[in-house]
């Protein structure tokens, strides 16, 4: 691959899995990622599916994961990635700090994102060293205090992504319209 080509499609014979709920925000990491030559598992939106995909065991260069995934922690998606040795970067609105330990030093992008900044992490997270083991069993368990509260900033969190989502795209639309007129 000559350096143009690393350029134009960064992500090239990569293989991403995207666990993310909100469609908005799922269509546009795949659309980022794919604009970038990864080839994109998903998106998932539910944390069963997601599980249902690694555990068939298909060759997977790294998996992006939102937090939380209609109502439910995403963390024993991230347990079954460390133990098949698959990296993953958590992609959250929640400050890293809310998240439980060991979670909390997990390789992340916050919501919302510019696309640049997503393929940067995404770049980072290929350089890292793989993972070696299951990180914690704390995934299943929850406090329905932390949930209720997560859910809450969940909610907000998707409605500001989704309007950047939609402003970056009414731009973009605009600007395409003035350059074909």
């Amino acid at each position: 691959m000559s350096i143009s080509d690393r350029d134009a499609a960064p992500l090239a014979r990569r293989r991403l899995l995207v666990v993310e709920d909100t469609a908005i925000i799922a269509f546009k990491l795949a659309e980022v990622l794919g604009q970038a030559g990864a080839t994109v598992v998903g998106p998932i939106a539910t944390l069963r599916a997601a599980l249902d995909v690694i555990n068939q065991r298909k060759p997977l260069d790294a998996a992006l994961i939102d937090v939380d995934l209609r109502g439910e922690p995403a963390f024993p998606l991230c347990e079954r990635l460390s133990e098949l040795g698959i990296r993953f970067m958590l992609v959250t609105g929640y400050e890293l700090a809310a998240l439980p330990t060991p979670w909390s030093a997990s390789m992340a992008i916050r919501k919302p994102f510019q696309s640049a900044d997503l393929i940067h992490a995404v770049l980072a997270l290929l350089a890292a060293p793989r993972p070696t083991a299951a990180r914690t069993g704390l995934g299943a368990r929850g406090n329905e205090d932390e949930r209720r509260s997560a859910e809450s900033i969940r909610d907000g969190r998707n409605l500001i992504m989704e309007s950047r989502i939609l402003i970056e795209d009414s731009k973009e639309l605009r600007s395409r319209e003035r350059g074909g007129a």
